[in-house]
């Protein structure tokens, strides 16, 4: 049986990460709009003040994805644990307290995404994406220092994406039957 967990209660919902994106991203838009009045933009012409707004803006669009991609592990993670430890009878369920019964850590790839695709095959094209994602998520972490190539998604597409698979989480009865 997979280690019982102690829970934080610190995990940001998806929602959360995209409010705050965007609330950094108007928040970025004003400051740059009124660069004029921010002694630490005298110095630079309008073309370095939008280069850097351009940069800033970018490194938003990387800490945002990161950070949505955390949020929809733990996600994944908090409902694998509640599976195994509230002894869902469901057939996802099941297939994780059978796994899993070796206590070990649990990985999110192997255990948790596989696990999905397994007993439930139509999740599938969702989490492909994902762990194509994942890889980005991993350079993201560990400090960017080696070459990647970066996946064709944006982190609107993501948070379409993670929705989804957060929907179809939900739509799935405690007896296994999706109810989309």
């Amino acid at each position: 049986m997979a280690k019982r967990l102690s829970r934080s209660g610190d995990e940001l919902p998806l929602s959360e990460v995209y409010l705050y994106k965007k609330d950094a991203e108007e928040g970025l838009s004003l400051l740059f709009s009124q660069a004029e009045h921010f002694e630490r933009f005298a110095l630079m012409s309008a073309k370095e003040i939008q280069q850097l707004f351009i940069k800033r803006t970018a490194e938003l669009e990387l800490q945002a994805t990161f950070s949505l991609m955390t949020s929809l592990e733990a996600f994944l993670q908090l409902d694998f644990h509640d599976r195994i430890e509230k002894r869902y009878k469901d057939p996802l369920s099941r297939y994780f307290r059978d796994s899993y019964k070796q206590p070990k850590r649990i990985s999110f790839e192997s255990d948790i995404i596989n696990g999905w695709e397994a007993v439930y095959p139509e999740t599938r094209r969702f989490f492909q994406k994902i762990k194509v994602v994942l890889r980005y998520r991993h350079w993201l972490a560990h400090g960017r220092y080696w070459l990647i190539d970066k996946p064709k998604i944006s982190f609107e597409e993501l948070y379409e994406l993670a929705e989804i698979i957060q929907n179809t989480m939900y739509s799935i009865r405690s007896d296994g039957v999706v109810t989309s």
